[in-house]
């Protein structure tokens, strides 16, 4: 437990660097920028969406919330986790699959969306208390 103020921060710095990463990738994939080719802009956002997932998984280990103890107070968190996977489809198709620029749009519009959804889910964290799913 004394290593959880350090490994959120991880997990927030390297949230922002995440989101930063995919808009200035989804910039540059609607430009056609030739930048998208290079061996960093492919490699770096691997190992740090691999850094963010280990030090999430942390979290839940060493964390406040226990799925065992209290069920129900996991709803968030798996929420957010239905949301990172529509997040990671979504922008695998804004940056790779989408043939149109409005396909490439509109799942950049998508992933977006679940970042915010997400963002509102760690911070707030709805499905806990007072909310009328456990009323």
């Amino acid at each position: 437990m004394e290593y959880y103020q350090l490994i959120k921060s991880i997990h927030i710095v390297t949230a922002i660097f995440s989101i930063g990463g995919f808009l200035l990738r989804s910039w540059w994939v609607v430009n056609h920028s030739l930048k998208t080719n290079l061996v960093a802009v492919k490699v770096l956002p691997h190992i740090n969406d691999t850094l963010l997932l280990i030090a999430g998984i942390l979290l839940v280990y060493w964390g406040p919330y226990s799925p065992i103890a209290e069920p129900l107070s996991f709803l968030w968190l798996i929420a957010k986790w239905i949301f990172l996977l529509v997040y990671i489809v979504a922008g695998r198709f804004a940056l790779k699959q989408a043939k149109t620029k409005q396909g490439k749009l509109n799942a950049m519009i998508l992933a977006l969306t679940s970042i915010l959804i997400i963002l509102i889910l760690a911070i707030y964290k709805p499905l806990l208390i007072g909310w009328p799913i456990l009323g």
